[in-house]
């Protein structure tokens, strides 16, 4: 792997964990939504499937870690993990027109595997559910960010870019 695309990737790392951690929006009842999978869904449109993995699992792991959400960071490692995987591996097979099915399919993962997660640890499948609608929020807040940021983003990365 070049210089460059592991610079990249632990950039990526690092922005995903300082919009999960400072750039938060208090939500009622339902706790924050935070910018930390649409930094990931930005960076997933410039890198490949497994550097995407890293970027989002890695950084969003270490927030939780760094939040103090220690029992979610291993779920979040794979849940962010898979979720910036395959918003990279969709947007770079989707035509132009259809990438924001790239983005929604990685919200869609994030929803799902916080609730499966919360299942695992409330052991509770009724208990878990109250956890959907905050995810749909976070889900969507990012996904309307993403598909707001990437063309800047993508131009601005491919100007830097040394392939």
């Amino acid at each position: 792997m070049k210089t460059e695309k592991i610079v990249l990737c632990a950039f990526g790392a690092a922005l995903t964990f300082l919009a999960t951690v400072i750039i938060v929006l208090p939500m009622p009842g339902m706790g924050y939504v935070n910018f930390g999978d649409s930094i990931i869904y930005l960076f997933a449109c410039t890198l490949n499937p497994l550097a995407a993995f890293f970027v989002g699992g890695v950084g969003s792991a270490l927030a939780d870690i760094y939040l103090g959400y220690t029992q979610f960071a291993i779920f979040t490692l794979i849940i962010k993990g898979i979720e910036g995987c395959v918003v990279a591996y969709l947007f770079h097979k989707i035509k132009t027109t259809y990438r924001v099915a790239a983005f929604v399919c990685g919200a869609l993962i994030m929803i799902a595997g916080y609730y499966v997660t919360d299942v695992i640890l409330l052991q509770d499948f009724i208990a878990a559910l109250p956890s959907i609608q905050g995810n749909l929020v976070q889900g969507g807040v990012c996904v309307i960010f993403a598909l707001l940021a990437y063309q800047p983003f993508v131009r601005i990365a491919n100007k830097y870019k040394k392939d």
